[in-house]
């Protein structure tokens, strides 16, 4: 591991790590370095920023940490499992089963509704009835939404199909959940209630959060701020989390 990335150990595996991850991408006669070295520790429960400027590797990161890319060089472990050999199958399993995401825009399928979406990764597992039920049910309340449980995403406002997108990144229970942008289309009113419901969800669940992010905001909400620069994370700086509202 290079110095100055954590590796706390908290009785077993990472639930994710990379050493020395490089990506490059071919475009037209000149090669793109999109990742030159990259090294990234995350530890059950971590809730970390990943900060940096446009053009830094932070979406290949994501991409890469979620299983769906894959590095030119470079080991990546998750869950104490290399990855490198999987076939896509194996990769979509190990997404579906302990993977969450929530995106800026949400991402929700119009046709269903709020519980709709987030009992969708349930159906893809094949969970029974009950179990679906009963999951659905507990995480619409605890974001806030059992009134608006039947409403399509286009009747609920920004926040609100936020709180859908958060509820159905947890719904599996995962050991990683990515965020890519999650507060930056919300006032900061309402961009302050999501940071704390995902802090709050997460630690619940012991669920490890990396969360790409040019809010300050989000950033100081975070347990670890990771700053991303030309392709590597230069360091990892340790923050107290402030008091919860």
């Amino acid at each position: 591991m290079k110095p100055g990335v954590t590796h706390r150990n908290h009785g077993g595996p990472p639930v994710l790590k990379m050493e020395n991850i490089r990506k490059t991408y071919d475009m037209g006669d000149t090669q793109v370095i999109a990742l030159k070295q990259a090294y990234l520790c995350l530890e059950a429960g971590d809730f970390a920023a990943l900060k940096g400027p446009s053009g830094s590797g932070k979406s290949t990161l994501l991409n890469i940490c979620g299983l769906l890319d894959s590095a030119n060089d470079g080991e990546l472990e998750f869950l104490g499992q290399p990855v490198a050999g999987l076939n896509n199958r194996q990769l979509t399993l190990l997404r579906r089963e302990n993977m969450g995401f929530v995106f800026q825009s949400y991402h929700l399928l119009p046709v269903l509704s709020a519980s709709e979406n987030i009992e969708y990764p349930l159906l893809l597992k094949g969970e029974d009835v009950k179990t679906r039920q009963n999951r659905v049910a507990e995480l619409i309340e605890q974001v806030g939404l059992s009134r608006f449980a039947h409403h399509r995403p286009d009747h609920l406002s920004g926040g609100q199909r936020q709180r859908v997108a958060i509820a159905r990144a947890l719904v599996n229970q995962p050991r990683l959940v990515i965020a890519d942008e999650p507060t930056a289309n919300l006032d900061t009113e309402t961009a302050t209630q999501m940071i704390e419901l995902m802090h709050a969800l997460g630690k619940a669940q012991g669920t490890t959060f990396l969360i790409a992010t040019h809010d300050e905001r989000m950033a100081a909400r975070c347990d670890r701020v990771l700053n991303m620069r030309d392709g590597e994370i230069h360091e990892t700086t340790e923050i107290a989390v402030h008091e919860m509202a």
